[in-house]
């Protein structure tokens, strides 16, 4: 570098301020992270909030935890679905909020285990878990008309004109200062609506009408929002599709056992009985002495939309602290699940994803992807059911690739191409895999062996995964041009931080992701960014592969916050080998390089560096903040390559003699461009202004080092110079350099058209191929002192010229 323009360092008082905020923001939410968490979120879609106590709030996403003593919300057309630690599920409608009085659960069946939460508003469903149905007498569900006590069950409250009550499978006893009432398997009603809290709760034949009307079952995690909705596949006779046709909204979709007795609903028909090989879409078992049981949330399939459900097997009435029975998941029972899989399904939404469940091939070599919510390295991970298990059904195979990561690792990844005549399938029923959900887009997959437990406990230090080995993907404007990765991960703190580009036909996304390792998983728990400036949200999850962790698999599926519609997904495979400059590709720098350009704020700036050109014969200036006869000015790694993007090219010139061009860049009105990033060529900031630059051939270090004595360089053949005065019209320059001690002084004047007069003088030593100025002083005309820079280099064979760059400005 020939030297910048200093600037001073400001501290703005509100930055200041803004901090001390930030830091009482963080307070609380350091406090919550210290306890252990309540449960954690599956599924998030639309305004979902933590608000603690202290009433700081925290938007909550999938995979997001939360905590006694917290108050979950869901906003207007917002749905969430909850997980606790003990296994019980909950599925929010929009506008309700649920308040954790106390959950604690430490598991081997304690008796001081408790869920005492409080619906303040809206309406849920949920399956008890672990304490509801060991320690009933610890489970409570409160509200302000009346409370609800469990012995193992599946209900749902909804408060609307006072509370509404459904106990879908075991029992549940609803309680109030006036008395109570037993509904399910072990009382006479089903269904009860409470007034208030002095009316006495009131036993219904037939369910509320606010939990009865539950809305139509989706086909298909395909469409999402973009596009139409198939019907659920199904086969049947002519007559059994017209029984089904007449059956009300609440039952269209479930799957009907053959030796139920469900009780009637006005509209259907009870002698539909369908047959073993039918398929239906389900999401629930039936309980057959309660009648059917509408999904987990009426309003938002969880299975069909593509997000993590849970299937619910029938009650067992011998006692409240008899498990659930034991049943063989026909979808995996004859594979053999032997590696880990991810895959996430095109087009809009982040739900339509599996971040790392167990898979193997059936007897077609087919691969089937079983999921249980849970991440490999979550407690549990190898016992818990399967909620899902995605498989290529009739999707062709579009792609089908293979990578080998070291002997005994291996990446398989690919494309099954799946539309509406050829889906994929969802399957959601354990007990019958001809139950699926049709996936009528592409789907990108990926399998892994993933690196051993005692592999990642012997990782140590700080790594850089960012030699991007392969990427499948596409978005809303198509399929992904480009893609770079950087993480960086410290093995001691298990801290991750990293950064992705991803460039499609019509899009460019940048995204910042933070999280932490965790075993054989990279969890990302946090990803923001932009594209074509609009916030992003979404999941980035990862495995690492190798005998050493030496790589990372990752499936993402990001969309903008305002506009769904912009979108992009798929699969990306990196390591930690120290990879090249991603912008210096198909790039010879094979001569010196010199430009200046002369900013508002700064000055004038000044760079030397190397030069060449691309393929297409562009021209480039690589700088790494050393200068010529320094150590490591030709290996160290590049700061900033630039190139002439956009910009206007003037006083082109090319010496005939000497191996030497220079020209100008005009930037203010289309920009040259600044490629930062050695990890991402296309990220780059614009140069809006006049840059003048010149290149030549340096003579060798032979040539130089037979040169001897003193040798004047004073004929100047050609020049391009300007300034605030106009063009330089006339230029002398008178360069003095001793070969023999390796000094140079010399001197230069020139003349503006304003009449002003620049003489500068200067000294310094040879380095390298050339030398740069270490002092610079002189007047402007006679009177006013001046500073600048001056910095040329040996050219021809026998090192008998020089060329060179300049810049003085007045020290006013």
């Amino acid at each position: 570098m020939l030297n910048h323009k200093k600037l001073p360092v400001v501290i703005s008082l509100a930055a200041v301020m803004r901090l001390g905020l930030m830091l009482s923001l963080l307070l609380p939410m350091l406090a919550m992270a210290a306890q252990q968490p309540a449960g954690f979120v599956l599924m998030a879609k639309g305004d979902v909030f933590a608000v603690q106590p202290d009433q700081q709030q925290r938007l909550l996403k999938r995979k997001s935890p939360f905590y006694s003593g917290e108050s979950l919300k869901t906003g207007q057309n917002a749905k969430a679905q909850l997980r606790f630690r003990d296994g019980s599920l909950i599925s929010m409608r929009a506008d309700t909020e649920i308040r954790i009085d106390e959950f604690r659960f430490q598991g081997a069946d304690k008796a001081d285990d408790k869920n005492i939460f409080t619906l303040v508003s809206g309406g849920f469903r949920t399956i008890t878990g672990k304490i509801g149905k060991k320690n009933p007498r610890n489970y409570q569900m409160k509200s302000a008309v009346a409370s609800i006590g469990v012995r193992g069950t599946t209900y749902e409250v909804v408060i609307d004109d006072g509370l509404n009550v459904a106990a879908w499978q075991g029992t549940i006893v609803v309680e109030n200062e006036m008395g109570h009432i037993t509904l399910g398997a072990e009382g006479v009603f089903n269904f009860a609506h409470i007034a208030s809290p002095v009316i006495e709760p009131k036993g219904l034949m037939n369910p509320p009408a606010v939990i009865a009307a539950p809305a139509p079952v989706k086909a298909e995690v395909a469409d999402k929002k973009d596009g139409p909705k198939a019907p659920p596949q199904r086969r049947s006779t002519p007559e059994q599709g017209a029984a089904l046709e007449s059956a009300p909204a609440s039952v269209v979709g479930q799957r009907i056992e053959p030796n139920a007795e469900p009780k009637v609903e006005p509209g259907f028909d009870p002698g539909f009985e369908p047959q073993a090989e039918q398929v239906f879409v389900a999401n629930v078992e039936l309980n057959t002495e309660q009648g059917l049981e509408p999904s987990l949330d009426p309003e938002f399939d969880p299975v069909t939309d593509g997000r993590i459900d849970s299937v619910i097997q029938a009650a067992d009435d011998s006692g409240v602290d008899a498990e659930p029975a034991v049943l063989v998941d026909s979808r995996v029972s004859s594979l053999e699940l032997d590696r880990l899989a991810m895959a996430v399904v095109t087009g809009e939404g982040v739900e339509g994803m599996f971040a790392g469940g167990k898979a193997g091939l059936d007897a077609d070599g087919k691969l089937h992807i079983a999921d249980n919510g849970l991440s490999p390295a979550e407690a549990g991970f190898d016992s818990a059911p399967f909620v899902r298990v995605l498989t290529q059904g009739a999707a062709p195979t579009l792609l089908s690739e293979s990578m080998l990561i070291d002997a005994n690792h291996r990446l398989e990844w690919g494309i099954w191409q799946a539309t509406a005549a050829a889906p994929a399938q969802l399957q959601t029923d354990a007990a019958d895999s001809g139950v699926y959900t049709a996936i009528n887009r592409p789907v990108y997959w990926g399998t892994a062996t993933v690196t051993s437990a005692e592999a990642m406990s012997a990782q140590t230090g700080v790594a850089s995964y960012k030699n991007v080995l392969g990427f499948i993907g596409s978005g809303n404007s198509g399929a992904i041009d480009d893609m770079y990765v950087n993480l960086a991960l410290n093995f001691d703190t298990a801290a991750v931080e990293g950064l992705a580009s991803i460039y499609t036909p019509a899009e460019s996304w940048y995204l910042s992701l933070s999280g932490a390792i965790d075993g054989p998983v990279l969890n990302i728990s946090s990803v923001s960014g932009e594209v074509n400036g609009n916030a992003v949200q979404g999941e980035f999850n990862s495995l690492f592969t190798g005998d050493a962790a030496q790589a990372v698999v990752s499936s993402f599926d990001f969309e903008s916050v305002l506009e769904p519609a912009l979108h992009v997904e798929g699969l990306v495979v990196v390591d930690n080998a120290a990879g090249p400059d991603l912008r210096l590709k198909n790039i010879n720098l094979d001569r010196l390089g010199m430009y200046q350009y002369v900013d508002v704020v700064a000055g004038v700036e000044g760079f030397v560096g190397l030069a060449g050109n691309d393929a297409s014969n562009n021209l480039f200036f690589a700088t790494n903040g050393l200068e010529p006869g320094q150590t490591g000015f030709l290996t160290a790694p590049v700061t900033s390559l630039l190139s002439q993007g956009g910009a206007l090219e003037t006083a082109l010139f090319a010496d005939t003699v000497y191996p030497v061009s220079w020209g100008i860049w005009d930037g203010t009105a289309q920009p040259a461009v600044m490629a930062i990033s050695a990890d991402d060529p296309r990220l780059t900031e614009d140069v809006s202004r006049r840059v003048r630059w010149l290149t030549l051939e340096p003579s060798s270090a032979t040539a130089i080092a037979a040169k001897t004595g003193s040798v004047a360089y004073d004929n100047v053949i050609a020049f391009d110079a300007a300034g605030s005065g106009g063009v330089v019209q006339e230029l002398l320059i008178n360069l003095g350099v001793n070969f023999d001690t390796g000094n140079v002084v010399g001197d230069v004047d020139l003349q503006t058209p304003d009449n002003g007069l620049w003489q500068a003088a200067f000294s310094g030593v040879i380095a390298g191929p050339g030398f740069s100025a270490d002092s610079v002083s002189g007047f402007y005309n006679s009177d006013l002192a001046i500073n600048g820079q001056f910095a040329a280099a040996f050219t021809g064979a026998n090192a008998d010229a020089m060329a060179g760059m300049f810049s003085f400005e007045r020290v006013d």
